[in-house]
């Protein structure tokens, strides 16, 4: 008895440690759960610096939108209304997302002038801007020679091709510039009309198309209104060359006189954007202290250049590089900003840790400057394709999926981008900055190319006969065999 009562005390007690314990994972649940990405949740701004008035979005990633909360600790300095934020007084305010229990925060600074000062602009933060589009454009064309690049004219470009394009090629676009085609179209507009009363900036925007199609009013409609283009019909033949390169040599101030060299058979529409830039520095450098020194290449050779003198305000420092601001206008609406490698020879601007860099400003010493006068010009030698293919847009090059059929309403043949050119020229001397830029996105049209059909095989390898018709009248010209080969 006292055996049997022994055995039953310890499998009651081996059924209770079996109920308590958690339930063992089978080996390939137990990988699975072991591997799952973790997937993390913060906003997309940390810091920020608005004007009053202004909004700036703030989102939580990887977060349900209709689930977070958003709080404000001073509505009086800032107010924020589904993430959107909006500054009403001068001074500082911290918003405060709150999902799932926990807070995440981001410190908003509200200024009362039209332009950020100097220690504002080295405060804001980057992350939100194009600066990691330009940095891997930069670095994704550099052949170790001269390069200038625009990453503000491919995205206007983009923005155009993404109204003309199908789904697919569209959340392509979209993801690359960083927000929704509607949204962006919006920001153009901004953008477009404030270059028209700056005076330092100015930007246009065209639509070539050929006239024998229908132009789809959406797209018409978007460019007009948001883009502020001019959107011409041509012939799309030879003669317009001339045309459309006067355009571009107007609106780049003579710069770049160029875009296309030539116009195929198959081009049924280009889109162009043209920005120019010409800035006088807040305080110019004095033309007495510029003289020729030494200017040392990545390959060690030395050459006598002339170079600028001057003492600037701002000064920048990371661990990878330094370097200085000098600002233009009598508002300094614009700043030229140098980066000065710490290490000498070669380097991509992604190891400058150019975010890190731009938030290192500080007005603590007096900057004195030397730089060179120069002048250069710079395109892309048709690697634009396949930095835009490597950089998640692959598909409007793609004629087999009429990736940009919503151009036009009735072209019975594939659409597609051809080409992404880009030009630039810049001069920097004494007085200031002289920059220009073109991106043009040349669309083709493709014969539709149709499924596979089954097909049948015939060899003449044997005596034939055969006939001659004419297919006007319907007569038969000539009849014959052919039995023996010569």
């Amino acid at each position: 008895m006292k055996r049997t009562k022994v055995i039953g005390v310890l499998m009651a007690l081996v059924m209770a440690m079996t109920v308590a314990s958690p339930m063992v994972m089978p080996q390939d649940n137990f990988v699975k759960a072991a591997t799952k990405k973790t997937v993390k949740i913060k906003l997309n701004h940390k810091k920020k610096t608005i004007r009053l008035g202004q909004k700036v979005t703030l989102k939580l990633k990887h977060a349900k939108a209709k689930k977070v909360k958003w709080k404000s600790s001073n509505k009086k300095i800032a107010t924020v209304k589904k993430g959107v934020v909006k500054g009403k007084r001068k001074g500082k305010v911290t918003i405060t997302a709150i999902y799932k229990g926990k807070k995440y925060k981001a410190k908003i600074r509200v200024i009362h002038g039209k332009y950020f000062t100097s220690k504002e602009r080295a405060w804001v933060d980057m992350s939100g801007t194009n600066l990691e589009q330009a940095q891997k454009m930069v670095d994704g064309m550099d052949k170790g020679k001269n390069i200038l690049i625009s990453p503000m004219s491919l995205n206007i470009v983009l923005g155009m091709l993404a109204n003309g394009a199908n789904a697919k090629v569209q959340k392509e676009i979209e993801a690359y510039l960083g927000k929704a085609k509607q949204d962006y179209n919006q920001d153009v507009l901004k953008f477009m009309k404030h270059t028209e009363k700056d005076s330092m900036l100015s930007s246009n925007n065209s639509f070539w198309y050929k006239k024998m199609y229908q132009v789809h009013p959406d797209l018409e409609n978007v460019l007009k209104k948001s883009y502020l283009s001019e959107n011409q019909g041509i012939q799309m033949i030879q003669d317009d060359v001339k045309t459309i390169n006067q355009w571009v040599s107007d609106k780049t101030d003579k710069m770049i006189p160029t875009i296309i060299d030539g116009i195929t058979a198959d081009t049924v529409a280009i889109f162009i954007n043209a920005i120019l830039f010409k800035g006088e520095w807040t305080v110019p450098f004095e033309a007495h202290n510029t003289y020729a020194n030494t200017f040392t290449q990545f390959d060690g050779t030395k050459k006598k250049i002339p170079m600028m003198h001057s003492e600037e305000s701002v000064y920048f420092e990371n661990k990878q590089a330094i370097g200085f601001e000098k600002t233009y206008g009598k508002n300094e609406e614009y700043s030229f900003i140098a980066m000065l490698p710490k290490k000498e020879g070669t380097f991509t601007v992604k190891s400058l840790n150019p975010e890190s860099f731009l938030n290192s400003g500080t007005k603590k010493y007096k900057v004195d400057v030397e730089m060179p006068k120069f002048t250069y010009d710079w395109a892309d030698d048709g690697k634009l394709n396949d930095y835009l293919k490597s950089n998640g847009l692959p598909t409007m090059f793609d004629a087999t999926v009429n990736p940009m059929g919503k151009i036009f309403v009735n072209c019975p043949e594939n659409v597609y981008v051809s080409d992404v050119i880009q030009k630039c020229k810049i001069i920097v001397d004494e007085e200031g900055t002289k920059a220009a830029a073109v991106t043009a996105a040349i669309a083709k049209a493709t014969t539709m190319l149709h499924p596979s059909v089954k097909r049948k095989t015939v060899k003449l390898n044997r005596p034939f006969a055969y006939m001659i018709v004419d297919n006007q009248s319907g007569e038969v010209l000539f009849m014959g065999k052919m039995i023996q080969p010569k």
